[in-house]
Protein backbone atom coordinates (compact mmCIF):
# COMPACT_ATOMS: atom_id res chain seq x y z
CA UNK A 1 0.00 0.00 0.00
CA UNK A 2 1.56 3.51 -0.82
CA UNK A 3 0.38 6.79 0.38
CA UNK A 4 0.37 9.75 -1.59
CA UNK A 5 0.19 13.49 -0.38
CA UNK A 6 -1.42 16.52 -2.71
CA UNK A 7 -0.44 19.89 -1.77
CA UNK A 8 -2.26 22.41 -4.21
CA UNK A 9 -1.56 26.05 -3.51
CA UNK A 10 -4.65 28.15 -4.57
CA UNK A 11 -3.10 31.62 -2.79
CA UNK A 12 -1.71 33.94 -4.73
CA UNK A 13 0.71 36.01 -1.86
CA UNK A 14 2.01 32.07 -1.01
CA UNK A 15 2.86 31.50 -4.74
CA UNK A 16 4.56 34.64 -5.25
CA UNK A 17 6.33 34.14 -1.73
CA UNK A 18 7.68 30.90 -2.99
CA UNK A 19 8.85 32.26 -6.32
CA UNK A 20 11.23 34.79 -4.33
CA UNK A 21 12.27 31.80 -1.97
CA UNK A 22 15.66 30.50 -3.12
CA UNK A 23 16.81 34.13 -3.62
CA UNK A 24 15.70 35.88 0.05
CA UNK A 25 17.44 32.82 1.89
CA UNK A 26 19.98 32.97 -0.57
CA UNK A 27 20.89 36.36 0.31
CA UNK A 28 20.55 36.20 4.14
CA UNK A 29 22.64 33.59 4.51
CA UNK A 30 25.46 34.36 1.94
CA UNK A 31 25.99 37.80 3.82
CA UNK A 32 25.80 35.47 7.10
CA UNK A 33 28.72 33.65 5.67
CA UNK A 34 30.68 36.83 4.99
CA UNK A 35 30.02 38.45 8.50
CA UNK A 36 31.25 34.64 9.86
CA UNK A 37 33.71 35.05 6.88
CA UNK A 38 34.86 38.34 8.05
CA UNK A 39 35.29 37.47 11.98
CA UNK A 40 37.05 34.76 10.85
CA UNK A 41 39.61 36.69 9.08
CA UNK A 42 40.11 38.79 12.59
CA UNK A 43 40.59 35.72 14.76
CA UNK A 44 42.93 35.20 12.62
CA UNK A 45 45.07 37.98 12.62
CA UNK A 46 44.21 37.88 16.60
CA UNK A 47 46.01 34.97 17.26
CA UNK A 48 48.78 35.21 15.38
CA UNK A 49 49.27 38.66 17.25
CA UNK A 50 48.86 36.79 20.30
CA UNK A 51 51.37 33.62 20.06
CA UNK A 52 54.19 36.28 18.90
CA UNK A 53 54.94 34.15 15.28
CA UNK A 54 55.78 37.43 13.27
CA UNK A 55 58.21 39.48 13.09
CA UNK A 56 56.38 42.20 11.07
CA UNK A 57 52.69 42.54 10.10
CA UNK A 58 52.67 40.80 6.85
CA UNK A 59 51.50 37.72 7.79
CA UNK A 60 48.42 38.93 8.94
CA UNK A 61 47.84 42.03 6.68
CA UNK A 62 48.06 39.04 4.06
CA UNK A 63 45.03 37.60 6.11
CA UNK A 64 41.51 38.49 3.96
CA UNK A 65 37.51 37.04 3.52
CA UNK A 66 37.08 36.32 -0.28
CA UNK A 67 33.72 35.52 -1.52
CA UNK A 68 34.53 33.00 -4.18
CA UNK A 69 30.33 32.39 -5.73
CA UNK A 70 26.76 33.31 -3.66
CA UNK A 71 27.73 31.21 -0.13
CA UNK A 72 31.20 30.39 -0.67
CA UNK A 73 33.51 31.97 1.07
CA UNK A 74 37.65 31.23 1.63
CA UNK A 75 39.44 33.24 4.81
CA UNK A 76 43.03 32.91 4.64
CA UNK A 77 46.70 34.09 4.29
CA UNK A 78 48.26 35.05 1.21
CA UNK A 79 52.02 34.28 2.43
CA UNK A 80 53.87 31.76 0.60
CA UNK A 81 55.23 30.98 4.20
CA UNK A 82 52.09 30.76 6.00
CA UNK A 83 51.28 27.34 6.14
CA UNK A 84 55.08 26.80 7.75
CA UNK A 85 53.99 29.02 9.98
CA UNK A 86 50.48 27.06 10.55
CA UNK A 87 52.55 23.41 10.48
CA UNK A 88 55.67 24.35 11.70
CA UNK A 89 59.16 22.87 9.76
CA UNK A 90 61.89 20.38 9.87
CA UNK A 91 62.73 17.92 12.61
CA UNK A 92 60.49 19.74 15.33
CA UNK A 93 57.66 18.63 13.29
CA UNK A 94 58.92 14.80 11.91
CA UNK A 95 60.05 16.11 8.52
CA UNK A 96 63.75 16.44 6.77
CA UNK A 97 65.74 19.29 7.52
CA UNK A 98 66.33 22.41 5.21
CA UNK A 99 68.78 25.34 5.70
CA UNK A 100 66.33 28.35 4.97
CA UNK A 101 68.08 31.28 2.84
CA UNK A 102 69.91 33.63 5.61
CA UNK A 103 69.16 36.71 4.31
CA UNK A 104 65.69 36.02 4.36
CA UNK A 105 66.28 35.81 8.40
CA UNK A 106 68.48 39.08 8.36
CA UNK A 107 64.52 41.18 8.57
CA UNK A 108 63.76 39.12 11.85
CA UNK A 109 66.94 39.05 13.19
CA UNK A 110 66.77 43.02 12.73
CA UNK A 111 63.59 43.50 14.16
CA UNK A 112 63.16 40.81 16.72
CA UNK A 113 66.92 41.82 18.21
CA UNK A 114 66.16 45.20 18.54
CA UNK A 115 69.34 46.00 15.97
CA UNK A 116 69.68 49.78 14.92
CA UNK A 117 71.07 50.87 12.13
CA UNK A 118 73.68 53.59 13.54
CA UNK A 119 76.12 55.43 11.81
CA UNK A 120 76.23 57.23 8.23
CA UNK A 121 76.04 54.60 5.15
CA UNK A 122 79.52 52.99 4.64
CA UNK A 123 80.99 53.40 8.06
CA UNK A 124 82.25 51.52 10.16
CA UNK A 125 79.61 51.45 12.88
CA UNK A 126 77.08 50.73 10.07
CA UNK A 127 79.02 48.08 9.20
CA UNK A 128 79.33 46.00 12.40
CA UNK A 129 75.48 46.26 12.53
CA UNK A 130 75.65 45.04 8.89
CA UNK A 131 77.78 42.29 9.75
CA UNK A 132 75.80 41.13 13.18
CA UNK A 133 72.70 40.99 11.78
CA UNK A 134 74.25 38.80 9.14
CA UNK A 135 76.02 36.26 11.05
CA UNK A 136 72.87 36.20 13.45
CA UNK A 137 70.65 35.41 10.46
CA UNK A 138 73.47 32.75 9.21
CA UNK A 139 73.12 31.22 13.46
CA UNK A 140 69.17 30.96 12.88
CA UNK A 141 69.19 29.83 9.51
CA UNK A 142 71.58 26.35 10.91
CA UNK A 143 68.96 26.42 14.39
CA UNK A 144 66.25 25.86 11.91
CA UNK A 145 68.17 23.17 10.01
CA UNK A 146 69.45 20.98 13.02
CA UNK A 147 65.75 21.92 14.96
CA UNK A 148 63.12 23.31 12.68
CA UNK A 149 60.12 25.68 13.81
CA UNK A 150 57.48 24.75 16.11
CA UNK A 151 53.82 25.08 14.80
CA UNK A 152 52.10 28.00 15.68
CA UNK A 153 48.72 26.78 14.68
CA UNK A 154 46.77 29.97 13.69
CA UNK A 155 44.01 28.66 11.03
CA UNK A 156 43.00 25.39 12.67
CA UNK A 157 41.59 27.09 16.18
CA UNK A 158 40.10 29.38 14.20
CA UNK A 159 38.31 27.05 11.95
CA UNK A 160 37.37 24.88 15.36
CA UNK A 161 36.07 27.92 17.06
CA UNK A 162 34.15 28.98 13.91
CA UNK A 163 32.79 25.52 13.21
CA UNK A 164 31.32 25.10 16.40
CA UNK A 165 29.14 29.10 15.71
CA UNK A 166 28.11 28.23 12.21
CA UNK A 167 24.93 26.32 12.43
CA UNK A 168 23.33 27.76 14.26
CA UNK A 169 23.80 31.48 12.75
CA UNK A 170 23.25 29.89 9.22
CA UNK A 171 19.90 29.13 10.63
CA UNK A 172 19.06 31.99 11.88
CA UNK A 173 19.91 33.56 8.59
CA UNK A 174 17.48 31.18 7.04
CA UNK A 175 14.73 32.29 9.46
CA UNK A 176 15.39 35.91 8.35
CA UNK A 177 15.16 34.88 4.82
CA UNK A 178 12.03 32.71 5.30
CA UNK A 179 10.49 36.01 7.27
CA UNK A 180 11.15 38.06 4.50
CA UNK A 181 9.30 35.81 2.25
CA UNK A 182 6.56 34.93 4.25
CA UNK A 183 6.02 37.96 6.48
CA UNK A 184 3.86 36.87 9.76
Amino acid sequence: MSLKINVNLDQEKTLQGLEHLPGAVGAEVDAELGRLAQEGAVMMKRRLAENRSMARSTLANSIHAVRRALMHWWVGPAVNYARAVEEGTGPAVGRPSYMPNPERLQDYIRQRGGIRMTGKPGSSRRQRAIDEIRDRAWGLAVHIRRHGTRPRPYVKPTAEQLNAITAARVTAAVQRGLQKVFPA
